[in-house]
């Protein structure tokens, strides 16, 4: 890629090709040993060492190992496997259909802005081409943190983790559905409602919530079990997109869905508590706006994260001078979020007894929530 001065991606310009051991192996064997590629296991290997390993995976039943370029430049490097014809079959229940794969981007010497988000976007559009694919599926190094990034802004969902011969794993699959709604919804980050970089975490953003891309990945989360007080469990897609239909076309209430460096975090709503039915258990004040939230399926504990995403909400809702309180109706049981709301300055007041759940209602006001923050805490927030 040295001769690219390209400061954007055309993806016309990528294309593919079966392995070329003599052509090809020279240029592999320079990518796996870098430094970068410690993941691929090939460090200190020879040439020849490289030429055997991918002999033998070219001549083993059921994969394919393919070339790729960008502008005619060797660019990246795909292996592709049936699962039941490889040892990962052993580790799950193994469908028809079911596609591995490996990638490797070749060594960025002149970094191209969301390059390698292309190239992976081409290789999963390539293989899910194929009907007789019906999901695809990754086993990433627990601890390649760039691939688990990529691999979610793709759709992929991890199940759990497993112990291989040489690592331990994420499990993780994606199906045409997942990763449709998952293209759909990051192509539509931009514009931004708001957003707001946080250190050693990224960056924080979200927009109005788009039923048509957004649903399948809304359903997923609302019906696993850690999401159980959102109170939305086997519910289908259609009833799922009834809810949010109705929240969208309401006067008083917005959803929004939010990410994480690109990749769908967590999905939020606010209301105005005068026009809500909260506001048949208080004495409702003008400027009363209240907000649920909803983070995505966590697949590892990152410390402080969740608490980061209300401190971007809280902002976003306060910068609005309409807003004089935020008011929490949590479930009493949710101790997560009841520790949560008080780090960020929300007050608890009484217990409530609401249709569906006794709840606890909680206030916090531009001071209480300013008092939270230390003096030191650097922000960069835009709208």
């Amino acid at each position: 890629m040295s001769d690219t001065k390209l400061t954007q991606v055309d993806t016309t310009l990528f294309t593919l090709r079966a392995l070329q051991m003599e052509q090809d192996i020279p240029i592999i064997h320079d990518w796996v040993n870098r430094e970068y590629a410690r993941y691929w296991q090939m460090q200190h290997t020879s040439t020849e060492d490289v030429k055997a390993v991918y002999t033998a995976i070219t001549q083993t039943k059921g994969t394919q190992v393919l070339m790729g370029f960008y502008a005619g430049h060797p660019a990246f490097l795909l292996e592709c496997y049936w699962v039941n014809e490889d040892p990962l079959s052993n580790y799950y229940d193994a469908m028809p259909g079911d596609l591995g794969f490996h990638i490797l981007v070749a060594p960025a010497e002149k970094p191209i802005h969301n390059f390698t988000w292309n190239v992976f976007s081409v290789i999963i559009e390539y293989m899910l081409s194929e009907p007789a694919v019906h999901r695809l599926v990754v086993e990433p190094d627990v601890r390649n943190e760039k691939i688990h990034i990529l691999n979610k802004r793709a759709g992929f969902e991890y199940q759990k983790i497993i112990s291989l011969p040489q690592k331990d794993a994420y499990l993780g699959f994606c199906t045409r559905e997942q990763y449709n709604a998952a293209k759909s919804a990051g192509s539509s980050i931009i514009p931004q409602l708001f957003s707001r970089q946080v250190t050693q975490m990224g960056h924080f953003s979200f927009r109005p919530l788009q039923l048509d891309t957004d649903i399948f990945l809304i359903h997923n989360w609302v019906n696993r079990e850690y999401a159980k007080y959102w109170q939305m469990q086997h519910t289908s897609i259609e009833q799922v997109k009834h809810t949010y239909t109705s929240i969208i076309q309401s006067k008083h209430a917005q959803a929004f869905l939010g990410f994480c460096n690109n990749v769908p975090a967590f999905l939020w709503e606010s209301y105005y508590a005068a026009n809500d039915p909260i506001g048949k258990y208080y004495d409702v004040q003008e400027g009363d706006y209240g907000l649920h939230l909803l983070v995505a399926p966590p697949d590892r504990v990152i410390h402080g994260y969740t608490l980061q995403i209300l401190h971007t909400i809280m902002q976003y809702m306060l910068m609005n001078d309409a807003v004089k309180r935020v008011i929490v109706e949590p479930d009493i049981r949710n101790e997560k979020m009841h520790v949560l709301t008080q780090k960020v300055g929300f007050a608890y007041t009484r217990e409530l007894q609401l249709p569906h759940k006794k709840a606890y209602l909680a206030f916090c006001t531009r001071e209480q929530y300013a008092a939270t923050l230390p003096a030191a805490t650097l922000l960069t927030q835009k709208n």
